[in-house]
């Protein structure tokens, strides 16, 4: 990777009230304070999209209904954008990058978060896992799943999900003091402290 700030790519079809829109949302304002410029693909009307407005994020609005304009739309957004890293984080962006990768030879690096256990077929697995450059499985129980069902092994790492500090510290003082605390050692927060 080149020694300078990078235009990073972060997409979704998905954007709701999951986990894994929390997590693409803190990433992308991490990544942001760290001076890389990063552009969220997701649908405009979805939890995702109202994140990354309010962080001052770039927002590229996308419909994910039809792969082929989504192939097509993609592929003008990372030209126009000098995309630098494109990291998928769901079935249907990693579909039409997988494509976009097999018929366009493009030499950008293309990352592939996977944020639940596998659904999705061994031969599709296969694919994706040959065509991204690397996996990035948030906990070992996923990346396990990933194996039995084929995928990779070579391209696959574990990553497991961060937590924004500062979110957590003003959810804390909120509550009562004394009645929460942390529990490292059970990595849980507990009522029993």
């Amino acid at each position: 990777m080149p020694d300078r700030p990078l235009t990073i790519l972060q997409l979704t079809h998905q954007g709701g009230g999951s986990g894994s829109t929390t997590i693409i949302a803190d990433l992308s304002r991490q990544l942001a304070l760290r001076g890389h410029r990063v552009l969220v693909g997701c649908r405009p009307d979805t939890r995702l999209a109202g994140l990354v407005r309010d962080a001052g994020l770039g927002l590229v609005p996308l419909d994910f209904r039809r792969l082929g304009p989504l192939f097509r739309a993609l592929d003008a957004v990372i030209v126009r954008e000098r995309v630098d890293v494109v990291n998928s984080n769901a079935t249907r962006d990693r579909r039409a990058l997988t494509w976009l990768r097999w018929t366009r030879r493009v030499e950008w690096p293309f990352v592939v978060t996977r944020h639940t256990m596998p659904l999705t077929s061994p031969a599709e697995l296969v694919a994706v896992g040959l065509s991204a450059d690397r996996t990035i499985a948030v906990s070992h129980a996923v990346a396990r799943a990933l194996r039995r069902r084929f995928h990779p092994g070579g391209r696959l790492r574990v990553v497991t999900n961060g937590i924004d500090v500062a979110r957590v510290a003003r959810r804390w003082a909120i509550w009562p003091a004394g009645r929460w605390c942390w529990s490292s050692r059970a990595a849980r927060i507990s009522t029993s402290c």
